[in-house]
């Protein structure tokens, strides 16, 4: 077999060199449009198991509307994070309600409540 000569393989070298550096330049193209999303900071902890809170937001279902009804405890409080969902509990007001939703969006710790109706 004959042997390739020098200038052949310098000249396919510097086209495999032309493809990676457009490549490169198409990945930092779509790296520029990307929209960047703030983090809000929160006021409340959480791992694995529990809550941890000292500012939580009871938001009562009423209608189509929602209540919010702010709690700050002197101290940060636990809450357990196991199914809560379901489960009903009194709120401030007196009234018993049914927790239909747990928020970990938003800056504070949220508990979306329903009224249960006694029949």
């Amino acid at each position: 077999m004959a042997k390739k000569s020098n200038i052949q393989e310098i000249i396919k070298k510097s086209n495999v060199r032309k493809k990676t550096n457009e490549s490169k330049k198409t990945k930092t193209e779509v790296k520029e449009k990307r929209i960047r999303k703030k983090k809000i900071k929160q006021n409340f902890t959480e791992d694995s198991t529990t809550y941890e809170a000292q500012k939580v937001i009871f938001r009562i279902k009423d209608g189509d509307k929602f209540k919010n009804i702010k709690k700050v405890y002197p101290m940060p409080i636990r809450f357990n994070k196991r199914p809560k969902i379901g489960y009903k509990t009194k709120v401030a007001t007196g009234d018993w309600c049914k927790i239909v939703d747990v928020i970990t969006d938003e800056k504070d710790l949220v508990f979306v409540l329903e009224p249960i109706t006694e029949q």
